[in-house]
């Protein structure tokens, strides 16, 4: 038996190993495919499409939508796309006119870059787009900061801003001190 059975050691590095394999393949598309490469929002869409695989986001744009078709209440509240934002902030910020599901509005919260660009505009509408602080966006953005999540983001930040840093480095940009 190992000796840190029942400890919850050997999950929590096993998740850690899959976040950093998730963290090598997640930054660097960002940090190409993005038009304002920004860590804090980079880090969250990291984050959120860890802990919200690809069958549990499908799962979501089941029920959302199945709420269309119903007229349900509680499709404002409805947490979408890759960095899960609320339908309710989608619409508020104009990248969607309706929380009502159709293929083209499915196609849009589904965007990795539509989820980044919303996300840093829901960011620095919070005033967090440059925030140090993993503790004050995961408050923001999730309404608490729990210390799995914090540390996740924490991880992810300072992955993205190392990655950013490189991209500049290659791209003959010269990094100030």
């Amino acid at each position: 038996m190992s000796r840190f059975a029942g400890s919850g050691v050997g999950p929590r590095l096993a998740r850690r190993r899959r976040f950093e394999w998730h963290l090598r393949r997640v930054l660097p598309w960002l940090g190409r495919h993005v038009e304002d490469p920004n860590p804090n929002a980079m880090a969250l869409v990291a984050v959120e499409t860890f802990v919200r695989p690809l069958p549990m986001r499908m799962a979501e744009y089941a029920a959302w939508c199945a709420g269309s078709l119903r007229g349900s209440p509680w499709l404002e509240t409805l947490s979408v796309g890759p960095a899960q934002i609320q339908l309710a902030n989608w619409r508020r910020l104009g990248a969607i006119p309706d929380v009502r599901f159709t293929p083209a509005r499915f196609r849009r919260v589904r965007d990795r870059r539509s989820s980044y660009r919303v996300c840093l505009e829901l960011l620095a509408e919070g005033g967090l787009a440059n925030s140090p602080s993993a503790a004050a966006l995961a408050r923001c953005y999730t309404g608490a900061a729990e210390t799995p999540y914090v540390d996740l983001l924490e991880n992810a930040r300072v992955r993205a801003v190392a990655h950013l840093a490189r991209l500049g480095a290659r791209r003959g940009g010269m990094l100030e001190s």
